[in-house]
């Protein structure tokens, strides 16, 4: 904990440190900081994710980049509950609902259980969809199932494809 704390706060000392390794390879700062190796493989793993072997590879990351990996895991660490990571709980139908919230924010709005009759073109861009109830929607991109877009399946390939 005092050497992520040392990360996230530096003081004096500890900053003319980090700005002495910041363009060595970010698995010798850590060997230099004293860490054990379990230590320093959990750091560079699950922390900082990054995939490759530090001790075999090539192409080994900074000591800035590494840094700033475990600066971004730090900031996200009780923002969405104990952990940084966005886990299903309940299904894979918490992938769909996720997706959703972030389209919301975003400005995205949703229409679910609906046929479409007809895809409103101009000039070869498809501007939003009639339902079948005679109803229109005006949108900038169209994301459906096949089975919404029943007799319209052709046409719609087209005008991604065309």
């Amino acid at each position: 904990m005092k050497f992520l704390t040392s990360i996230t706060q530096p003081n004096e000392e500890e900053l003319a440190s980090l700005n002495q390794y910041s363009h060595m390879p970010f698995i010798e700062f850590l060997q230099a900081r004293g860490l054990s190796n379990i230590l320093q493989s959990f750091i560079i793993y699950t922390i900082a994710l990054v995939d490759e072997n530090q001790n075999i590879s090539k192409e080994k990351i900074s000591t800035e980049m590494g840094l700033n990996l475990l600066k971004r895991f730090l900031a996200s660490v009780g923002r969405y509950g104990n952990t940084p990571f966005l886990v299903s709980l309940y299904g894979t139908s918490e992938l769909t609902q996720a997706f959703c919230r972030l389209s919301a924010v975003y400005g995205a709005t949703y229409v679910l259980q609906l046929t479409a009759k007809e895809i409103l073109v101009e000039n070869g861009k498809a501007i939003g969809i009639t339902d079948i109830h005679g109803q229109r929607i005006l949108c900038k991109h169209i994301i459906g199932n096949a089975e919404h877009f029943s007799t319209l399946i052709h046409f719609s390939l087209y005008l991604y494809y065309g």
